[in-house]
């Protein structure tokens, strides 16, 4: 009897001790996946960060691209490369919005954000056309937005055809929407 019950009492200790572990393991994984989450955060932040710089360095010629003004060469690549980081950015923040959960952000303001762009600024709608035009063109999917994006922006655009809202049309907004 007494064999008995010291295995039994073995037992109930291993099996704690699993329990214990589990949860241990658990613990863990869940700060693991906090760190990711900042870290991850922390990146789009740095990169949002960068382009805004780039941005700013250049914001004559932007301002004059999301008008739509007449640009040299030189600016027009200028403007075009900017526009792509800019484009890129948007899609990694999809993509993260999408894959994670960040509590009350929605993905959908990123295509928001491109389309209210598109909305209130001419060059800016010219330069995504001429941006998916060379996605297309050169199947890039992998560099461009992806088809969900695409369409949440071509869904948002419409609306904001069809209601015609009255939005700032300063252009030191543009790119900021």
């Amino acid at each position: 009897m007494k064999t008995l019950t010291a295995r039994n009492t073995a037992e109930l200790i291993g099996m704690a001790a699993i329990v214990a572990s589990l949860i241990f393991v658990g613990v863990q994984v869940n700060q693991a996946e906090e760190i990711a989450t900042i870290e991850m955060l922390s990146a789009g932040s740095e990169r949002q960060r960068d382009i805004a710089r780039l941005i700013i360095e250049n914001a004559d010629v932007w301002r004059r691209g999301c008008v739509g003004d007449e640009l040299s060469d030189v600016d027009a690549t200028i403007f075009s490369q900017l526009f792509t980081q800019y484009m890129r950015h948007k899609n990694v923040g999809w993509q993260r919005l999408t894959a994670s959960d960040f509590g009350d952000v929605d993905p959908k303001a990123v295509a928001n954000s491109v389309a209210l762009n598109m909305y209130v600024y001419p060059g800016f709608r010219a330069a995504k056309s001429v941006y998916d035009q060379w996605l297309a063109a050169h199947g890039s999917l992998s560099a461009g937005l992806n088809t969900k994006l695409e369409d949440q922006i071509r869904l948002r655009l419409n609306e904001l055809e069809r209601s015609n809202p009255k939005v700032s049309g300063d252009v030191a907004l543009c790119g900021v929407y």
